[in-house]
């Protein structure tokens, strides 16, 4: 819904100015004035869409934090968001709290005044502070919200830096070739040809890709191109989608660190959820938000339902190739003592030093074979320098 920043008279004489979360203009008219207030002024803000793609996870993790130590003292709810709007600094994030806590005022439920920005407050994220709401530890929830985070935050960091260095090496060392493609090769070619002598095959092939590189680039962008169109195409089936997913975890080396940061999500969300004063299938139906990957979404819903039909829930997950064993066998512990919540806990710590592991692992094996194949490469162009080289000063010697 739209927020609407307005100027009205009070009954005393003076003016009063806030945000007002209604579906239309004359909705929110209608609204102050059954406040008693006469509207002087009254437009709509940026619209929720474009505001709540400004919205950083660092500023919510922060909201959280600061409404559970609000909370925390005895401050009421609509007074803990009203001061939360004060001290934050981004400004989408201010509207978006002014508008709940005009919400609040209202008499809406905490939870009818999160829906309205489904893009900053996911369903996860609402099923965990209604959990903290009914149990009365509302401000435990926000805590572990902004853990929750702050540590996921964390993760996909560390996964990114794995692949940032790989691309940055990728692109530096085309722009090594290139360069001696185009400028280096050319020049010296060009001497050879002037000479006279037979140019070996391998300097033919390369001042080919030279003097046509701008070409096969261009079909190389365009091949790519059509290609990303067709996998989006084929995605669209869920069914080619689960399958892409599950090759995708079978790779080598990158496929384990990808699943052990898919089931790091998982666990933190169970987490979470389980500490809010969630039992074990709400926890997990909430959680099942967190996979990106879809035939761990699919497992692990197959996993939900099997508890519905009281049938051992363990057997999708069991069915996951290279999953942990550990991460099987802490979850059949909680399952057996009833603490799933320390068995949730000991996953994610293993899971965290997994994942570091798993990267350091990726990129000692990653950055030696990018440079060999950088070598190759630049190794072709000196050999279809030197060869005809090597040629001339065999014809002058004779």
């Amino acid at each position: 819904m739209p927020n609407y920043s307005y100027k009205a008279l009070l009954p005393n004489g003076s003016t009063e100015k806030g945000i007002v979360t209604e579906s239309s203009e004359r909705a929110a008219r209608l609204e102050l004035i059954s406040r008693n207030l006469t509207p002087l002024n009254l437009q709509e803000t940026v619209k929720t869409k474009k505001n709540t793609s400004k919205v950083k996870t660092a500023d919510l993790s922060l909201l959280f934090r600061q409404l559970s130590a609000y909370l925390s003292t005895g401050t009421n709810l609509d007074k803990a968001f009203l001061l939360s709007a004060k001290s934050t600094k981004n400004n989408a994030l201010k509207e978006i709290i002014g508008s709940i806590h005009e919400g609040l005022i209202k008499g809406d439920s905490l939870q009818k005044c999160l829906e309205y920005f489904p893009v900053v407050f996911n369903p996860q994220t609402i099923g965990i502070i209604n959990a903290g709401a009914n149990s009365g530890s509302l401000e435990h929830s926000f805590e572990y919200l902004a853990d929750y985070l702050d540590i996921t935050a964390s993760t996909r960091k560390k996964v990114l830096s794995s692949m940032s260095y790989p691309i940055f090496l990728l692109f530096f060392s085309g722009v090594i070739i290139a360069s001696l493609l185009i400028f280096v090769l050319p020049q010296i070619t060009n001497q050879f040809i002037t000479s006279g002598i037979e140019l070996p095959t391998i300097t033919k092939i390369m001042m080919f890709i030279s003097s046509n590189l701008l070409v096969i680039l261009a079909i190389f962008g365009l091949a790519v191109f059509f290609g990303i169109k067709l996998f989006n195409q084929l995605m669209q089936s869920q069914i080619n989608k689960i399958k892409f997913d599950y090759q995708y975890i079978k790779l080598p080396i990158l496929g384990n660190l990808i699943l052990s940061y898919e089931l790091e999500k998982f666990s933190q969300s169970m987490l979470i959820m389980l500490r809010s004063g969630l039992n074990f299938d709400q926890s997990l139906i909430q959680a099942l938000t967190s996979f990106s990957n879809s035939y761990l979404f699919s497992q692990f819903s197959s996993s939900y339902q099997m508890i519905k039909d009281g049938k051992d829930f363990m057997k999708p997950i069991i069915e996951i190739p290279r999953i942990p064993t550990l991460f099987i066998q802490l979850i059949e512990s909680g399952y057996q003592t009833g603490t799933f919540d320390r068995s949730f806990e000991k996953i994610c710590a293993y899971l965290n030093e997994d994942i570091e592991a798993r990267r350091n692992v990726f990129l000692s094996i990653l950055e030696p074979i990018m440079i060999v194949v950088m070598g190759i490469f630049v190794l072709l162009i000196v050999l279809a320098i030197l060869t005809p080289m090597m040629q001339m000063n065999s014809l002058i010697l004779q």
